[in-house]
C-alpha cells in the first residue's frame, strides 16, 4: 500500500485517529486546491463524526449547532449544512439530478471553515495537532 514517506504504519486505528487522518487529507486537498466537491466529502465526514462522539462522550463544542441554533430551527439548518455532502455521498435517490448545493467559490470557503471547526472540535475530543493542521490552524 502506497503512503508518504516516513508516515507510519498503524495496526490499530481508533475512530481519533480516523479523524486526524479525515482532517490532514481535507487540509492537503484544500492546500493543493484540488476540487471542493471531493474535499468537502472528507471534510463532511470528519465533521459528522466530531459531532457524534462529542455529543456520546458529552464534550462539549464550541460551535455545536444544536447549542447556537433554536430547536425550531435546527432542522432547516441541518438539511442546508447537509445539502452538498447528501447529494456528493449518494446516488440512490437522486441518480439524474444535477448537483443544487453551494457555488465553487462558496462550497471553497465552507470547506476551510468546517476545517477550523473540525480542528476545533478534535482537540476538545483529545486530538493533539500535527504539524501540517497546526499550520493550517495557524494561518486562518
Amino acid at each position: 500500500m502506497a503512503r508518504l514517506p516516513g508516515t507510519p504504519v498503524e495496526t490499530k486505528i481508533t475512530k481519533l485517529d480516523m479523524i486526524r487522518h479525515h482532517l490532514t487529507a481535507a487540509v492537503q486537498m484544500i492546500a493543493i486546491k484540488c476540487n471542493p466537491y471531493s474535499t468537502h466529502v472528507i471534510v463532511k465526514a470528519a465533521n459528522e463524526m466530531i459531532e457524534v462522539i462529542a455529543r456520546q462522550t458529552g464534550v462539549p463544542l464550541d460551535w455545536d449547532p444544536d447549542l447556537l441554533i433554536k430547536d425550531e430551527h435546527i432542522k432547516d439548518y441541518r438539511k442546508l449544512a447537509n445539502k452538498a455532502y447528501n447529494y456528493l455521498k449518494h446516488a440512490d435517490k437522486d441518480a439524474n439530478d444535477p448537483y443544487d448545493g453551494p457555488a465553487h467559490s462558496d462550497l471553497c470557503k465552507l470547506n476551510d471553515v468546517l476545517s477550523l471547526f473540525n480542528l476545533n472540535g478534535y482537540q476538545a475530543l483529545g486530538g493533539k495537532l500535527s504539524p501540517t493542521l497546526a499550520e493550517f490552524s495557524s494561518m486562518a
